[in-house]
């Protein structure tokens, strides 16, 4: 056993590397890669757009902007070592992957129209000039410390809903809890679908993915 720190997915046994032969699986993991660099290009034109929208003074905007950049690589390292496990066929079943090449198609062609939207000749005038206009600093207001009295009415407590993962291959759990970000053990299969369709996999894919937690062999 190994402790994969660099990938933030935990022990994993340690599996001799194999070339992927088949030029397509090869290609999509590629442009997997890719599809990641672009999510985090999008996400960290935002931020940057958000950051200076707060007319931060000097110090402040670097110390927010390094710490953003930190988590930003922090993420995009992780998802892209998640690649090296779903685009291998040792590993998982030839229709799993099949139905994520065909999900990744469909979410580069929603990426590049995003692209298109978010970088026109207008868009980036518009954001130039909003960047250079002067900015007014903001006065530094100590937030309060006290909290106001909270009023609380008996209510009916909640039923919860607990998954048992015994039995559930480790490697399947890291994988979904990774794609999801969700307590799999809480996480109800309708939370756990729409948490896949937000990011764009097909229903039957993320259908798929809430049966290996229900027990079914990847």
């Amino acid at each position: 056993m190994s402790d994969n720190r660099q990938t933030g997915l935990g022990p994993t046994k340690r599996v001799p590397w194999i070339p992927l032969t088949d030029t397509e699986i090869t290609r999509a993991k590629q442009r997997a890669m890719l599809a990641v660099d672009v999510d985090q290009a999008l996400t960290w034109h935002q931020t940057m757009l958000d950051l200076i929208a707060e007319e931060l003074d000097d110090q402040d905007f670097t110390t927010r902007r390094m710490t953003a950049l930190t988590i930003s690589n922090r993420e995009r390292k992780r998802a892209q070592a998640r690649l090296h496990y779903k685009f291998d066929p040792r590993r998982r079943k030839a229709k799993l992957i099949s139905a994520d090449i065909a999900a990744l198609r469909a979410k580069m062609e929603n990426q590049a129209k995003l692209w298109r939207e978010r970088f026109t000749p207008e868009v980036i005038a518009a954001t130039a000039a909003a960047v250079e206009r002067p900015a007014t600093p903001k006065p530094r207001v100590r937030p309060s410390t006290r909290k106001a009295p909270v009023r609380r009415e008996p209510m009916d407590e909640p039923a919860v809903f607990t998954r048992t993962l015994d039995g559930i291959d480790p490697i399947d759990i890291r994988m979904i809890k990774a794609d999801t970000r969700l307590d799999l053990e809480s996480a109800t299969d309708e939370m756990v679908k729409s948490a896949y369709l937000a990011k764009g996999t097909p229903a039957d894919v993320a259908d798929q993915y809430v049966a290996l937690l229900n027990g079914a062999k990847s």
